[in-house]
Protein backbone atom coordinates (compact mmCIF):
# COMPACT_ATOMS: atom_id res chain seq x y z
CA UNK A 1 0.00 0.00 0.00
CA UNK A 2 1.08 3.62 -0.67
CA UNK A 3 2.18 5.64 1.88
CA UNK A 4 0.67 9.53 1.99
CA UNK A 5 4.01 10.68 0.99
CA UNK A 6 5.05 7.89 -1.90
CA UNK A 7 0.91 9.36 -2.72
CA UNK A 8 1.88 13.21 -3.03
CA UNK A 9 5.12 12.55 -4.93
CA UNK A 10 3.44 10.66 -7.17
CA UNK A 11 0.63 13.17 -7.70
CA UNK A 12 2.74 16.30 -7.57
CA UNK A 13 5.02 14.83 -10.61
CA UNK A 14 1.98 13.89 -12.23
CA UNK A 15 0.37 17.79 -12.11
CA UNK A 16 3.92 19.28 -13.11
CA UNK A 17 3.53 16.78 -16.13
CA UNK A 18 0.43 18.83 -17.22
CA UNK A 19 1.97 22.64 -16.36
CA UNK A 20 4.29 21.12 -18.78
CA UNK A 21 2.13 20.84 -21.09
CA UNK A 22 -0.20 23.49 -20.31
CA UNK A 23 2.36 26.41 -20.87
CA UNK A 24 2.75 25.75 -24.49
CA UNK A 25 -1.36 25.54 -25.14
CA UNK A 26 -2.73 28.46 -23.34
CA UNK A 27 0.25 30.50 -25.15
CA UNK A 28 -0.83 29.08 -28.50
CA UNK A 29 -4.34 29.34 -28.08
CA UNK A 30 -4.19 32.99 -27.37
CA UNK A 31 -2.24 33.72 -30.65
CA UNK A 32 -4.34 31.63 -32.47
CA UNK A 33 -7.04 33.77 -31.49
CA UNK A 34 -5.56 37.38 -31.86
CA UNK A 35 -4.01 36.14 -35.33
CA UNK A 36 -7.25 34.50 -36.84
CA UNK A 37 -10.37 34.74 -34.92
CA UNK A 38 -10.03 38.65 -33.30
CA UNK A 39 -9.64 39.42 -37.28
CA UNK A 40 -12.33 37.40 -38.91
CA UNK A 41 -15.06 40.29 -39.95
CA UNK A 42 -18.25 37.72 -39.22
CA UNK A 43 -16.97 36.79 -36.18
CA UNK A 44 -16.20 40.80 -35.06
CA UNK A 45 -19.50 41.51 -36.01
CA UNK A 46 -21.34 39.16 -33.77
CA UNK A 47 -23.20 39.97 -30.85
CA UNK A 48 -21.94 39.05 -27.64
CA UNK A 49 -24.58 36.43 -27.09
CA UNK A 50 -24.54 34.71 -30.73
CA UNK A 51 -23.66 31.47 -31.61
CA UNK A 52 -20.12 31.41 -32.84
CA UNK A 53 -18.79 27.87 -32.76
CA UNK A 54 -20.69 24.79 -34.30
CA UNK A 55 -19.27 22.20 -32.97
CA UNK A 56 -18.71 23.39 -29.26
CA UNK A 57 -21.13 25.22 -29.47
CA UNK A 58 -19.66 28.54 -27.77
CA UNK A 59 -21.05 31.98 -28.03
CA UNK A 60 -19.00 35.22 -28.99
CA UNK A 61 -18.80 35.60 -25.01
CA UNK A 62 -17.68 31.82 -24.09
CA UNK A 63 -14.94 32.28 -26.77
CA UNK A 64 -14.05 36.07 -25.09
CA UNK A 65 -14.41 33.81 -21.34
CA UNK A 66 -11.68 31.47 -22.67
CA UNK A 67 -9.58 33.72 -24.21
CA UNK A 68 -9.38 35.45 -21.01
CA UNK A 69 -8.31 32.68 -18.64
CA UNK A 70 -6.39 31.33 -21.51
CA UNK A 71 -4.03 34.81 -21.04
CA UNK A 72 -4.57 34.28 -17.63
CA UNK A 73 -2.30 31.46 -17.53
CA UNK A 74 0.02 33.12 -20.21
CA UNK A 75 0.11 35.70 -17.01
CA UNK A 76 0.67 33.00 -14.03
CA UNK A 77 3.70 31.29 -16.31
CA UNK A 78 4.96 34.92 -17.45
CA UNK A 79 5.38 36.08 -13.67
CA UNK A 80 2.88 38.87 -14.00
CA UNK A 81 0.09 40.57 -11.86
CA UNK A 82 -3.09 37.89 -11.85
CA UNK A 83 -6.95 38.95 -11.87
CA UNK A 84 -9.37 37.85 -10.05
CA UNK A 85 -12.30 36.59 -12.22
CA UNK A 86 -15.37 33.43 -11.27
CA UNK A 87 -13.26 31.41 -14.11
CA UNK A 88 -14.81 28.03 -12.37
CA UNK A 89 -18.04 29.50 -13.64
CA UNK A 90 -16.95 30.41 -16.76
CA UNK A 91 -15.06 26.88 -17.84
CA UNK A 92 -18.84 25.64 -16.74
CA UNK A 93 -20.11 27.50 -19.67
CA UNK A 94 -17.34 26.60 -22.07
CA UNK A 95 -17.17 22.73 -21.35
CA UNK A 96 -21.32 22.81 -22.07
CA UNK A 97 -21.48 25.21 -24.52
CA UNK A 98 -25.06 27.26 -25.27
CA UNK A 99 -26.25 27.09 -29.10
CA UNK A 100 -24.35 25.87 -31.96
CA UNK A 101 -23.55 28.58 -35.28
CA UNK A 102 -25.08 27.44 -38.45
CA UNK A 103 -22.86 24.58 -39.89
CA UNK A 104 -20.26 24.45 -40.87
CA UNK A 105 -19.47 27.33 -38.53
CA UNK A 106 -17.32 30.42 -39.41
CA UNK A 107 -13.75 29.45 -39.80
CA UNK A 108 -11.76 26.42 -39.13
CA UNK A 109 -9.42 28.51 -37.10
CA UNK A 110 -12.97 29.83 -34.77
CA UNK A 111 -13.72 26.07 -34.67
CA UNK A 112 -10.18 25.20 -33.63
CA UNK A 113 -10.07 27.97 -31.42
CA UNK A 114 -13.59 26.74 -29.51
CA UNK A 115 -12.58 22.99 -29.65
CA UNK A 116 -9.18 23.47 -27.90
CA UNK A 117 -10.92 26.41 -25.89
CA UNK A 118 -13.21 23.26 -24.02
CA UNK A 119 -10.43 20.87 -23.79
CA UNK A 120 -8.30 23.19 -21.76
CA UNK A 121 -10.96 23.80 -19.33
CA UNK A 122 -11.97 20.32 -18.97
CA UNK A 123 -7.75 19.97 -18.02
CA UNK A 124 -8.25 22.94 -15.88
CA UNK A 125 -11.03 22.19 -14.00
CA UNK A 126 -9.64 18.34 -13.19
CA UNK A 127 -6.43 20.49 -12.07
CA UNK A 128 -8.13 22.40 -9.92
CA UNK A 129 -9.36 19.21 -8.44
CA UNK A 130 -6.13 17.55 -8.36
CA UNK A 131 -4.60 20.64 -6.68
CA UNK A 132 -7.36 20.64 -3.92
CA UNK A 133 -6.22 16.56 -3.04
CA UNK A 134 -2.33 17.73 -2.93
CA UNK A 135 -2.97 20.85 -1.07
CA UNK A 136 -5.33 18.44 1.32
CA UNK A 137 -3.01 15.78 1.96
CA UNK A 138 0.10 18.06 2.65
CA UNK A 139 -1.73 20.23 4.99
CA UNK A 140 -3.79 18.13 6.79
CA UNK A 141 -1.31 14.69 7.66
CA UNK A 142 1.98 15.28 9.68
CA UNK A 143 3.69 16.21 6.02
CA UNK A 144 4.08 19.75 6.03
CA UNK A 145 5.00 19.42 9.54
CA UNK A 146 8.15 17.50 8.71
CA UNK A 147 8.89 19.01 5.55
CA UNK A 148 9.07 22.48 7.46
CA UNK A 149 11.27 21.18 10.43
CA UNK A 150 13.94 20.41 7.62
CA UNK A 151 16.97 21.93 7.70
CA UNK A 152 18.78 20.42 4.96
CA UNK A 153 17.65 20.59 1.23
CA UNK A 154 17.89 16.71 0.75
CA UNK A 155 14.03 15.26 1.51
CA UNK A 156 15.05 11.38 2.43
CA UNK A 157 11.59 10.56 1.07
CA UNK A 158 11.39 12.46 -2.05
CA UNK A 159 12.86 12.04 -5.36
CA UNK A 160 13.41 15.69 -5.69
CA UNK A 161 14.60 18.32 -3.07
CA UNK A 162 13.40 20.66 -0.58
CA UNK A 163 13.74 23.48 -2.61
CA UNK A 164 11.80 22.48 -5.68
CA UNK A 165 9.13 20.50 -3.60
CA UNK A 166 7.93 23.67 -1.86
CA UNK A 167 8.24 25.82 -5.28
CA UNK A 168 5.67 23.16 -6.62
CA UNK A 169 3.73 23.32 -3.57
CA UNK A 170 3.32 27.04 -4.06
CA UNK A 171 3.19 26.82 -7.67
CA UNK A 172 0.06 24.60 -7.18
CA UNK A 173 -1.66 26.41 -4.22
CA UNK A 174 -2.13 29.75 -6.53
CA UNK A 175 -3.35 27.82 -9.33
CA UNK A 176 -5.78 27.03 -7.22
CA UNK A 177 -6.69 30.30 -6.11
CA UNK A 178 -6.27 31.39 -9.86
CA UNK A 179 -9.25 29.34 -10.51
CA UNK A 180 -10.95 29.48 -7.10
CA UNK A 181 -11.47 33.33 -7.72
CA UNK A 182 -9.17 34.17 -4.81
CA UNK A 183 -6.21 36.50 -4.39
CA UNK A 184 -3.58 34.65 -6.55
CA UNK A 185 0.45 35.80 -5.89
CA UNK A 186 2.16 35.94 -8.88
CA UNK A 187 5.48 34.30 -9.33
CA UNK A 188 8.46 32.76 -11.36
CA UNK A 189 6.08 29.54 -12.09
CA UNK A 190 7.53 29.07 -15.73
CA UNK A 191 10.80 28.75 -14.00
CA UNK A 192 9.58 26.08 -11.67
CA UNK A 193 7.48 24.24 -14.42
CA UNK A 194 11.25 24.44 -16.70
CA UNK A 195 13.24 23.10 -13.53
CA UNK A 196 10.48 20.00 -13.32
CA UNK A 197 11.19 19.35 -17.41
CA UNK A 198 14.42 18.18 -16.40
CA UNK A 199 12.81 16.15 -12.58
CA UNK A 200 10.33 13.96 -14.90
Amino acid sequence: MSTSTEILESSIKAFMGSMISLQPEVSDLSKLYWSEVSTDATYTGLAGGAAATYSSKLTKQEIINALTIAEQFVAFFGNTALTQGDYLLNMQGIIHGNDAYTNPGISIAIEDFGARSVELCQNLLQLFKDAKDILDLYFDTEISAAIGALTINEIPWHNFDKVDFLASLTLIENFKKVINNEVAGAGDYGSTVAKWRKII
